[in-house]
């Protein structure tokens, strides 16, 4: 009797609940919902993934090893761009100027000694690689300034140098440690010559066993054959076990940059001509600003209209 009694209950009391809320309605309220539930959540995974992949997808910075753009506006601390651990510390007293983008860093003021000093080596692995920087050379250049040094000693097939060549003349070359030394560098199809007290891009692109000198965003020279400057091998750089430096040669303190630099930066991979220009022309910071937001215009884009 009495379960009889629940039974009929439990079933008046669901006769109630239906009669509150009619069958149609709850089928379209269902109807509705589900599918903005199930949007909402698609929505939300897709955005989770899509800010990961901005994270790590940005062209300008794919496979930089270390990019220093000088704009600190105090201190004596210079950072690495490229987040890879390459910060440095002014060793004597070069002077925070404006630059291209931002402020810059001169040297060789009233203080002859001046650099900024990396404490750990550069390393690049890759045979493939691109070297540049805005350079404002003062005269007259010390002989074989250095404006990016890796090289632990005279004579050493180690590391990496971005250095003035001739006596007194802005003419600058590269130096990939056993793979292209020193031999053959003076020649001046291997190297790049720019004017004293005026801004140049100036960047070195190496892909395979051929080397690219551009000269604000064009090749300085034409192409002999395959290449414009044909370096022979297909060895990267061999390894440098010595503080890296901006300004001055690791092991020779005479070798010293005189001069403006701003926005400095080796890479292990060859940039596309058409990369180079837009650095050139933006800078690093909103050539990737820029190309963060076009990937955020396209993402969003696609969640409003999914297929």
């Amino acid at each position: 009797m009495l379960t009889s009694r629940k039974n009929r209950f439990s079933q008046c009391k669901l006769s109630c609940e239906r009669s509150l809320v009619p069958e149609s309605s709850r089928q379209k309220f269902m109807k509705k919902i589900i599918p903005k539930v199930t949007l909402f959540a698609i929505s939300f995974l897709f955005v989770g993934m899509a800010l990961t992949s901005l994270a790590h997808a940005q062209p300008f910075m794919k496979n930089a090893v270390a990019v220093w753009l000088f704009d600190e506006e105090r201190g004596k601390q210079v950072t690495d761009f490229a987040r890879n651990g390459h910060d440095g510390e002014f060793k004597g007293k070069p002077e925070r100027v404006p630059g291209k983008f931002g402020m810059a860093l001169e040297f060789g003021g009233a203080e002859e000694n001046q650099w900024v000093e990396i404490e750990r080596p550069v390393e690049v692995d890759s045979v493939d690689l691109t070297v540049g920087c805005w350079l404002n050379p003062g005269t007259p250049q010390h002989h074989h300034a250095n404006v990016l040094a890796g090289r632990p000693a005279d004579g050493s097939d180690a590391g990496i140098v971005f250095a003035q060549y001739e006596n007194a003349v802005n003419t600058y070359r590269i130096v990939i440690g056993g793979a292209f030394n020193w031999q053959g560098l003076g020649n001046p199809r291997n190297s790049v010559r720019i004017d004293n007290d005026v801004w140049t891009h100036v960047v070195f692109v190496r892909k395979g066993r051929g080397g690219t000198w551009y000269k604000n965003g064009e090749p300085d020279r034409p192409k002999r054959g395959d290449f414009h400057i044909d370096i022979g091998n297909t060895k990267p750089a061999n390894p440098s076990d010595v503080n890296f430096r901006i300004g001055i040669s690791v092991w020779n303190e005479d070798r010293r940059y005189r001069g403006i630099l701003d926005e400095a930066f080796i890479f292990e991979r060859a940039m596309s001509q058409e990369e180079v220009q837009k650095v050139m022309n933006e800078g690093f910071e909103e050539a990737q600003n820029v190309d963060s937001k076009a990937k955020t215009a396209t993402v969003w884009g696609r969640i409003k209209s999914p297929k």
